[in-house]
């Protein structure tokens, strides 16, 4: 019990491996922190980043929702962090899911308040059922007891690795990759059908703005392109719509879509499936995107 206290409470600690939470915290002041999931860290390119007045991050989680994203922002500022410009990962399919957790490193970034937190949100929908009640214990058991041992157990190997490849959040030399052919994206299957956006996570957005806004924290929602076949998808659309509309009434943020952006998202070559920029693709569409922040800042 004490081992896995100490693994829950003090793993934070650990030296940074390039990515994360941990030099963040240490940094406190932020110029550009871009938080979201592996669209930000797959979808920009930090060396491109870095060419911005001031020091830059990114915080990407693979499957971060709004939720996710929402107590990540809070934690930060828990932790005395102050954030100049905040970008916030725009994917309106992950308003359509219900709160997940798709990548335990975040349980690695925080402490145990976090995680009790982050569980019962988790759960805060289901009901009191034998099924609910099994997915609760499953989760406890692996947040809190297995999740990870391995990784803190090789921890000085692990982070000697990972932070070879890895500076800021993003990924190092990411323009070298390349992307696929138009042939094997056309064979990739689309999303099954959604139920909806779920209300938790349109409240978590409507919430971020709130938080940036007592904060004086200049927010951006961004929407990283996605391939056409995805992008002009009718759910996608309509799910985008609904959220842009949920903000209506909201005030002090910006938003960023693929449209704003001429960048082409029927080039084969800049995607490495229909979600997800290649390196390639990453490094055209962060040169267009700073192109965008500069006007915008000119005027």
């Amino acid at each position: 019990m004490l081992i896995m206290t100490a693994k829950n409470e003090y793993s934070r600690f650990l030296p940074s491996p390039g990515y994360g939470m941990g030099e963040i915290v240490q940094q406190k002041n932020i110029d550009y922190l871009f938080i979201g999931s592996s669209t930000f860290r797959r979808g920009l390119d930090i060396e491109v980043l870095n060419k911005l007045p001031g020091n830059v991050y990114i915080l990407a989680y693979n499957g971060c929702q709004p939720v996710t994203i929402e107590m990540v922002l809070e934690y930060l500022l828990k932790q005395g962090v102050t954030i100049k410009h905040l970008f916030v990962d725009f994917y309106p399919y992950t308003a359509a899911a219900r709160p997940a957790l798709s990548d335990t490193r975040l349980l690695m970034d925080t402490d145990i308040d976090f995680k009790i937190d982050l569980w019962q949100s988790l759960h805060a929908y289901k009901t009191d059922s034998f099924q609910a009640i099994e997915d609760k214990a499953s989760d406890l058991y692996e947040m809190f007891i297995s999740s990870n041992n391995a990784i803190i157990l090789w921890w000085p190997l692990y982070q000697k690795l990972i932070r070879s490849n890895n500076y800021h959040g993003g990924i190092r030399n990411l323009r070298a990759e390349h992307g696929q052919t138009q042939e094997t994206l056309a064979q990739l299957p689309m999303f099954g059908k959604r139920d909806g956006l779920q209300k938790v996570q349109i409240d978590a957005y409507q919430k971020i703005i709130q938080t940036a806004s007592k904060h004086d924290i200049q927010l951006t929602y961004l929407e990283i392109p996605k391939y056409y076949r995805l992008y002009d998808d009718h759910d996608y659309r309509a799910f985008s719509k609904q959220i842009l509309d949920s903000f209506s009434n909201a005030a002090n943020y910006q938003v960023i879509s693929a449209d704003h952006i001429p960048f082409d998202n029927h080039q084969a070559d800049y995607f490495n499936d229909l979600v997800h920029l290649s390196g390639v693709g990453a490094h055209v569409y962060t040169q267009m995107l700073l192109n965008k922040l500069g006007k915008d800042q000119s005027e």
